[in-house]
């Protein structure tokens, strides 16, 4: 399949998966870009969302061209803090340990598995299973009785509702986990805009298109980053400047992550715009996120960056927002107003910051949605003062 055919695959995959899976553009495209790198990605957000819905619909759209006997597409399992080895990798083959051999009957299970979904991946707390997992998911290698076998995992992905105290106990022993995850990103609920949208959506996603996986990494390797490298660097030496440190393994990965994202966003040369996705890959803690998304966005696309502060200060005029909409007289709060006043002046700073960027040419997604966000606040105020 050549590159252009790859391309037109993946422009149907995500026109698919993004109208069932309302406001999870984000989400689609990084899962797609996992698969593309052969990557392990982590979805961080709360339940309900459709973070194990979506991974699973991913999963449906990935097909070979051919059947192994011994894989399996797509393998899933929720973490408890009783999780025990053989619900991942298998039981004990009782007609082996009858003549002291120690073997796993491992098939359907993790180790043939090219797609994995761990949902509520800290609450494992197994020693065994966390230190099988770190060879599984980094080394792409299982050990059974004393055998190396190469497992033909792509990607894992995994879920949580919140990441763990670093401090403790319990997340020391999770941190080695942790980095070898190199994309994350927050799920948010959907808005109350779509709310209605989803009752009418069916009750479970039908894929129409297939898409060899092999063929997506082909793809990917081939693209050309070479000149972004420098716009790269500037991102790292920054964020380091700023007290965010990179290991060397997940630098070496972003760079078979942007080529796989330039192919996600459908061109086969990147632009600094595609540097974006590092903003899914360098932070540690949700205190680290916005910052490093910043500087990302400074070097890569400054009008999203622009956005990206406008977010901080939306944040906090929806709580007032909020507030107002309980009062039965809010007009007559002093501040109403200048909310009101604060979203109009908003809107029409993210005008003015889209027209700029698409006349350069630049990515707009972030801009749109920020705007699409503080478009409803300012709804909600006019509702409210009943000005519509």
């Amino acid at each position: 399949m050549g590159s252009e055919n790859v391309l037109d695959k993946l422009g149907s995959v995500q026109s698919e998966l993004n109208q069932y899976f309302l406001e999870r553009e984000k989400e689609v495209k990084l899962s797609l870009t996992a698969v593309a790198a052969r990557q392990h990605m982590l979805l961080l957000g709360p339940v309900g969302t459709a973070k194990t819905q979506l991974i699973e619909a991913v999963a449906q759209h990935l097909d070979a061209g051919y059947a192994e006997v011994d894989t399996t597409m797509y393998f899933r399992r929720l973490l408890t803090r009783f999780t025990v080895p053989e619900e991942l990798f298998g039981p004990w083959d009782f007609q082996a340990l009858k003549t002291g051999v120690f073997k796993r009957v491992i098939k359907g299970k993790l180790p043939t598995a090219r797609i994995v979904f761990l949902d509520e991946i800290f609450k494992g707390q197994n020693s065994a299973v966390l230190n099988t997992l770190l060879t599984l998911i980094n080394e792409r290698k299982f050990e059974n009785n004393d055998k190396i076998i190469e497992v033909p995992l792509i990607s894992l992905f995994c879920a949580s509702n919140e990441l763990p105290d670093w401090e403790s106990e319990q997340g020391q022993e999770l941190q080695a986990l942790y980095d070898r995850i190199h994309l994350k990103t927050v799920v948010r609920p959907v808005s109350r805009e779509n709310w209605l949208k989803l009752w009418d959506l069916p009750p479970s996603y039908t894929p129409k298109t297939k898409i060899d996986p092999q063929q997506l990494v082909e793809a990917a390797e081939n693209v050309d980053i070479r000149s972004i490298t420098g716009e790269a660097l500037e991102i790292r030496n920054r964020l380091e400047d700023n007290g965010v440190m990179i290991s060397d393994r997940r630098w070496i990965q972003a760079k078979t992550t942007i080529k796989a994202y330039t192919l996600v966003n459908g061109k086969q040369k990147a632009t600094p715009d595609d540097l974006e996705v590092l903003g899914h890959m360098f932070w540690w803690g949700i205190e680290e996120q916005q910052k490093v998304q910043k500087t990302v966005f400074e070097v890569c696309n400054v009008f999203e960056m622009k956005a990206i502060e406008i977010v901080e200060i939306l944040d906090e005029l929806k709580e007032k927002v909020n507030q107002l909409a309980q009062l039965t007289n809010p007009a007559q709060q002093r501040d109403t107003f200048e909310v009101y006043n604060k979203l109009a002046s908003m809107h029409s700073e993210l005008e003015e910051i889209l027209r700029d960027a698409k006349a350069q040419g630049r990515r707009t997604d972030t801009i749109e949605k920020v705007q699409a966000n503080v478009a409803q606040q300012l709804r909600r105020m006019q509702k409210i003062l009943r000005i519509v």
